[in-house]
């Protein structure tokens, strides 16, 4: 009977050691099977001895696409795009008999208030501001080209009264180069895009309030404005 027991025990060793020993050989081809899956895989991708670039995570400053409303102008030709919190009243105005147009007028209003006036094919501008002085100068690129956003004091009192939008160096109107609308006058001179930004009413006239550099240097509406002008491209 202990013999019996003996030789079941033997075989219940043998037959464990013949289980341990398939399954290591199953884990190995397994193994190697798996290994030459991975490397006929990478071989068969190409090959770049190009370093990967470096992942980052800044946030673009500019406002995202889905955020934005385009328009284009039918006279000066050229596209942009503004929040869509905005609204705008675009405008093409045929040339008449007395020489004025053709010209496209864009109207933006922001919720709170603030207006954007761009006029292409603008005539008549002129004036001087004798008391005028630029509170800051902030470079922008507008149109493919460097332009200014200059916050004026018009009166020696050391607050913004006016925010001029132009490409052309301490310019106090809001003037910036034309390219499309040629002056009926002179066909070999181009004219040029009067830009202004109001805020309020007064005497029947679109003004802008005044208020201290850092009130307007810090606002949405502004920001907004900036944002609108830099999205503006032929």
């Amino acid at each position: 009977m202990n013999n019996m027991a003996n030789m079941n025990q033997r075989g219940d060793a043998s037959t464990i050691i013949i289980t341990v020993i398939a399954l290591v050989l199953l884990g190995t081809g397994v193994y190697f099977a798996y290994s030459n899956a991975q490397d006929k895989r990478k071989s068969s991708q190409p090959t770049s001895s190009a370093t990967p670039a470096a992942s980052s995570s800044a946030v673009s400053s500019s406002p995202s696409p889905a955020t934005r409303t385009s328009f284009t102008t039918k006279y000066e030709k050229f596209s942009g795009s503004y929040p869509t919190s905005w609204s705008l009243q675009n405008s093409a105005i045929a040339a008449d008999n007395t020489g004025v147009g053709p010209s496209d007028k864009l109207v933006f209003k922001s919720p709170a208030g603030t207006q954007l006036e761009i006029l292409t094919g603008a005539s008549q501008l002129g004036g001087g501001c004798q008391d005028c002085k630029v509170l800051l100068e902030q470079s922008i690129t507008m149109l493919g080209r460097q332009a200014y956003v200059n916050f004026i004091d018009t009166d020696k009192s050391n607050l913004v009264k006016t925010i001029a939008i132009t490409d052309i160096k301490n310019e106090f109107m809001g003037l910036v180069t034309g390219k499309n609308i040629a002056d009926p006058t002179t066909t070999s001179k181009m004219r040029p895009i009067y830009i202004a930004i109001t805020s309020a009413e007064s005497n029947g006239q679109r003004v802008l309030s005044p208020k201290p550099l850092d009130q307007y240097k810090d606002s949405t509406d502004i920001k907004d404005i900036i944002s609108i002008v830099e999205s503006l491209k032929y």
